[in-house]
């Protein structure tokens, strides 16, 4: 960058020049050392993840000898620093794009920092084998107005420090390393998604269409109403303002945005599982149809066999395949 690269290119001419030595993007001991990761120009292209980072605990590090608490109201704060920045391995090196979160934020249902990201074939496929015991966030407290605190010790008890106004710099799937927060976890999207049926995903369809109908019959009743009391005012000749939306509207249409934006994405979801489904089914029909041998080999057969060829043909026949 100081050769007037942006960081785009700065980043991708680093990476290039670790991956042709054959060498992990290291991530040293001293916060000047840690290579920092920017998305601004990566093209995300991979296996879509998510899960849950981490939940407010108090987790023991033994190689500090020191309890680490982590708050709910600062995880809270830290949760949307997740987006931009990368995964990485036991804590020892970061991993080159694509794998990267790409959205963090705090889930009130799981009560801990959710995130999504991407990851390349070969990382999927070790989650999928389930080789990492779990993962564990990187974060930084050395910006401006982060700071650690002793909140507990001295009583003959390891003592517990707790990070404020942190960012989260990095997550790492753990190989070697007990997770210390257990509840945490990585899954990939695909996997969620073949766990839900084509019914599910209707029915999620049909229950966000009506509360969309509902929230903007809701809104035309309270724009109706608001109308109705300003029309109602004495109003100067030559001025006529528009009627102030109230603090429920305005609810109300983040309300209607929230749900649409759902709506979408089950939608989306939607079509990319029928989409999925239709082709496992072509595949399987062709394979089906690549098993059944020439009619010159299956007149050599014995009867039931060619019982079998025959029941798996009308099969075929009947679902129209």
């Amino acid at each position: 960058m100081k050769q007037g690269k942006d960081k785009g290119s700065a980043f991708a001419i680093c990476t290039k020049a670790f991956q042709d030595a054959g060498k992990p993007l290291f991530v040293g001991e001293s916060e000047s050392q840690k290579l920092h990761l920017f998305s601004e120009s990566v093209k995300l292209d991979g296996n879509k993840v998510s899960g849950v980072a981490i939940h407010p605990k108090r987790i023991f590090h033994p190689e500090e000898g020191l309890y680490h608490e982590y708050f709910r109201e600062e995880l809270e704060k830290a949760a949307p620093s997740a987006a931009g920045k990368p995964f990485g391995i036991d804590h020892r090196y970061v991993l080159p794009p694509p794998n990267l979160m790409t959205k963090g934020a705090y889930d009130a249902a799981e009560d801990g920092i959710a995130f999504e990201g991407v990851v390349d074939d070969d990382i999927a496929e070790r989650i999928r084998g389930r080789e990492f015991k779990g993962i564990s966030i990187e974060i930084d407290w050395m910006k401006p107005g982060g700071r650690v605190e002793c909140v507990s010790g001295g009583d003959g008890a390891a003592p517990t420090i707790a990070a404020r106004n942190f960012e989260v710099t990095s997550l790492h799937l753990l190989r070697q390393f007990p997770p210390g927060d257990k509840d945490a976890f990585i899954r990939l999207w695909n996997a969620v998604m073949e766990q839900q049926t084509p019914e599910d995903l209707g029915k999620r369809v049909e229950g966000l269409n009506v509360q969309l109908s509902a929230i903007n019959s809701k809104l035309d009743a309270m724009a109706s109403r608001a109308v109705m009391k300003e029309e109602s005012k004495p109003a100067p000749v030559e001025q006529k303002s528009e009627p102030a939306e109230t603090e429920a509207t305005v609810s109300l249409r983040k309300k209607l945005v929230e749900t649409e934006a759902a709506l979408a994405d089950s939608q989306k979801q939607f079509r990319a599982f029928k989409e999925a489904a239709e082709a496992r089914f072509n595949k399987l029909v062709k394979d089906f149809r690549e098993s059944h041998p020439e009619p010159y080999i299956f007149h050599g057969w014995s009867f039931g066999p060619q019982q079998m060829i025959a029941v798996q043909k009308r099969i075929l026949l009947e679902t129209g395949a």
